[in-house]
């Protein structure tokens, strides 16, 4: 029996995919030989951290050492890049020419370095990235220009590994990530999360090409000073640069000796809906290189590798049996995109998460191990302990510290040091708020064409402090920013002694009544600590002040982002998916308004204040501000994609 041939040329994400595919179907039933230049393969994805971490860059190269599995005394993969092909036939760039019965065309698309390496072998690829990341480090400003998925992820790695560096995007397009067929709401926490990490985004704005390139010789990044023109007029310089607009022309030159018309005028190999180059049965195309209606990410190659390893196997044991087609993936519906190594953005069809979801799917290590599995070896990576438990590690101060994190709290509330032990147990309490403005959220929306975000210097008191929120600069209109109060500590915090009033409830109602509706951290700590002192004081048992919590704060916008895509803006309940402890309730407006509520929430059987004021009740929204078991607050707001039935604002409030 003739045993196959199986040409494979490519060993990125479709090549090998393919190729593992067709190792596991058919086994001894074919021999499979890919073809690779580079001696790894070079794991794209995570490409914007190996300019920030050092170390990560060996990590995205991984042998091809164990990619045959089922048939490795045949199947081999020779270094070469292919040259020219014919219909059973391809030349190398060794001189060698290899027969084959089935070819597969996985060439990709060349993406300018740092998204794929310029050099093919693993330690010219990781002394460039080492290179890139030495020049990084000791940058005081950095340009990317371009802003979608790549840009800002570069921008954002090195915003957040290196918070005291001046990071700026710059735009064409009138949003970020405008091709990339983002929704409203994952476009807000991408912008969200960028102007917590302090980078400045510049919208509807082109650098100006010098000599026919942005960048000296048409490099497409730059280690020098430099100052770049742009379409407004001005010049921006920086201390490095990067060009990351987007994927360059497909690897196909080689294909046009099986014929000029396979291949389309965007230099893309014309296939069938079977993954066939048109006109050949037994030749395949896919991924980046092919014109197949799919995004030309790595995770939409994983359904092309299925079906062209299936129609190949078919081909080989049941000839009789129709080919699958290919059915379209609409990439509207889903995305994944990390904001540096604590954030990021996760859209599907049942909606959009923020952080919480993104991280453990992405950001924390782009998936790294999972992809070392996925070529049968396994990953000698440690993910490098985030920036903020490593400079506490080190020494610095949480105040410091809390600097090196993503910003998503309110305006900073400055506390004493304090060493009370905080409980394990978390409390999440959020309400839905109607608001008629655009400016006042904790967290800022960045959706003007150009943004300037500067984080604001926050004095080192070695407590537990949220950091400042960035104040947001938009050139036209510009909103007056919110003032920045510092708070005393938290023991000073005290209430005017209670009314003689034989409603406490109502007592309580008034002091809330005192505080006008605002999103200020100060002011929603103080309401808090008033309550308690009033409370305290009418049972006897006085309450220790709360103090604000800036990991808190961070965990309360996850919170929040969970609520919005779990439930929805509408309606109210104690959802037992969030914990026992969380609950969505009603306010109007504001950090303010919404702890108002927590007060005056009336379920229909009275106020909660009314109904568990006397009872040692634990579990409701009033009783996560009293309870004594509860030293810490911080909360957060974010907004729904839509206006429910209640506004489209989200307050939460977490306690720990």
């Amino acid at each position: 029996m003739v045993v196959p041939t199986i040409v494979v040329i490519g060993g990125s994400f479709a090549g090998t995919k393919t190729a593992i595919r067709l190792d596991a179907s058919l086994k001894s039933k074919a021999d499979i030989i890919l073809i690779e230049e580079r001696d790894a393969l070079y794991f794209t994805v995570g490409a914007p951290r190996s300019i920030s971490e050092p170390g990560f860059a060996e990590h995205l190269w991984i042998p091809y050492d164990k990619l045959f599995t089922n048939n490795p005394q045949r199947s081999r993969v020779i270094k070469a890049r292919a040259v020219q092909i014919s219909p059973h036939e391809v030349k190398l760039s060794s001189g060698e020419s290899v027969a084959f019965d089935y070819a597969v065309i996985a060439t990709g698309a060349k993406v300018p370095a740092p998204g794929q390496p310029s050099k093919p072998s693993k330690a010219e690829g990781i002394a460039e990235a080492n290179e890139i990341l030495a020049a990084i480090t000791k940058a005081k400003t950095v340009t990317v220009i371009g802003g979608g998925v790549v840009g800002i992820e570069t921008a954002a790695e090195i915003a957040t590994d290196y918070p005291e560096k001046k990071v700026t995007i710059i735009h064409s397009g009138a949003s970020l990530a405008h091709k990339e067929s983002l929704s409203a709401r994952a476009l807000l926490l991408v912008n969200q999360q960028l102007a917590a990490l302090g980078v400045t985004v510049k919208l509807n704005t082109r650098a100006v090409a010098q000599n026919g390139s942005i960048l000296p010789n048409g490099a497409s990044y730059n280690l020098s000073p430099l100052s770049i023109s742009i379409s407004t007029g001005e010049s921006i310089d920086s201390d490095v640069q990067f060009v990351c607009t987007g994927i360059a022309q497909p690897n196909s030159q080689f294909a046009r000796s099986l014929g000029d018309d396979i291949i389309d005028k965007d230099g893309y190999i014309e296939v069938e809906r079977t993954g066939q180059v048109k006109g050949f049965k037994n030749i395949f195309a896919l991924g980046d290189v092919s014109n197949l209606d799919a995004a030309k990410l790595a995770y939409c190659t994983f359904a092309q590798s299925t079906l062209v390893g299936d129609n190949i196997a078919s081909l080989i044991e049941t000839p009789e049996k129709a080919l699958k087609v290919y059915t379209s993936f609409k990439i509207g519906s889903f995305a994944a995109m990390s904001v540096g190594r604590n954030g990021g953005i996760l859209q599907t069809p049942i909606g959009t998460f923020g952080s919480w979801a993104t991280k453990s799917m992405r950001s924390k290590d782009f998936r790294i191990g999972q992809n070392w599995k996925d070529m049968n070896l396994v990953s000698t990576y440690k993910m490098q302990i985030s920036t903020l438990f490593s400079v506490l590690a080190a020494g610095v101060s949480v105040a410091s510290a809390v600097k090196c994190q993503p910003r998503y709290s309110a305006p900073a509330v400055s506390t004493a040091a304090t060493t009370t032990a905080i409980p394990t147990t978390t409390t999440t309490t959020t309400t839905t708020t109607t608001t008629t403005t655009t400016t006042t959220a904790a967290v800022a929306a960045v959706t003007t064409d150009d943004v300037v975000v500067a984080p604001v210097s926050t004095t080192d008191s070695g407590s537990d402090s949220p950091p400042p929120a960035p104040q947001t600069q938009v050139d036209a209109p510009a909103p007056a920013p919110q003032s920045q109060v510092d708070v005393a500590t938290t023991t000073t915090t005290t209430a005017a002694a209670p009314p003689a009033s034989a409603d406490p409830c109502a007592d309580l109602f008034a002091i809330a009544g005192g505080f006008a509706s605002s999103n200020d951290a100060t002011a929603a700590l103080a309401l808090h600590n008033q309550v308690r002192a009033y409370v305290g004081s009418y049972l006897g048992s006085p309450l220790s002040p709360l103090t604000w919590s800036s990991s808190l704060a961070a965990q309360a916008l996850i919170d929040v982002d969970y609520s919005i895509n779990a439930e929805g803006c509408s309606g109210l309940s104690h959802d037992p998916v969030f914990g026992p402890a969380f609950a969505k309730s009603l306010g109007f407006g504001s950090f303010i308004d919404a702890i108002t509520s927590f007060i005056e929430y009336d379920d229909g059987n009275g106020s909660e204040c009314s109904q568990y004021f006397y009872q040692g009740v634990t579990d409701c929204h009033f009783c996560f501000m009293v309870s004594a078991a509860y030293s810490n607050v911080a909360c957060a707001v974010d907004t729904c994609p839509s206006t429910g039935l209640y506004g489209n604002n989200v307050v939460g409030c977490d306690y720990s």
